[in-house]
């Protein structure tokens, strides 16, 4: 079984249609149940997802974009793209706790606002990460599945989290247990 400190659920598809699956709220109960279990505290949302109804006892990463309410309490509140980020900073809202990167060149538009999560794809950015580790960000990845060795990631000390996607409790199970 895997360190499950360093995960968090990505919940794309739990409110809506994602990848052609939507995770009903019976199976999304179930994944909950089984999280608490083995000790993964952490879910990855956003309000373009969707309503999903996520236990109180996670950390909720939500995901915002420029023009939507925010979240009701929340452990972190991310700006979903660079650009968001930008225009919260320059408004001088300072709301946000970091923001969700795509590519490597938004690295250089964000860090001026001090972010404290920079969330991205682990292969492109994998370069920055010892950098953004000795400033004091936290570093959440995704796409390691599609993208890289997971084993690689869970070994990196510059990853703080990586969130995973799934369909069910049974991919959970797997990509947890082996």
């Amino acid at each position: 079984m895997i360190d499950t400190k360093k995960i968090a659920i990505g919940t794309a598809n739990f409110g809506q249609e994602y990848n052609g699956v939507l995770v009903p709220p019976d199976e999304q109960a179930k994944i909950w149940d089984y999280c608490r279990k083995v000790g993964i505290d952490m879910v990855d949302t956003a309000v373009a997802y969707g309503k999903i109804d996520i236990p109180d006892d996670f950390k909720v990463i939500d995901k915002i974009r420029a023009g939507d309410s925010y979240p009701k309490q929340r452990y972190r509140i991310l700006a979903h793209y660079a650009m968001d980020y930008c225009q919260s900073y320059h408004r001088g809202l300072g709301l946000l706790d970091g923001v969700s990167l795509y590519y490597p060149a938004e690295i250089s538009i964000v860090i001026f606002g001090n972010p404290r999560i920079l969330q991205m794809p682990y292969g492109p950015f994998k370069m920055w990460l010892p950098e953004l580790k000795r400033r004091g960000i936290e570093t959440h990845v995704r796409n390691v599945f599609k993208d890289n060795c997971y084993q690689e990631v869970l070994a990196d000390p510059n990853v703080d989290r990586i969130i995973i996607g799934i369909d069910n409790l049974g991919q959970l199970r797997e990509d947890i247990e082996g």
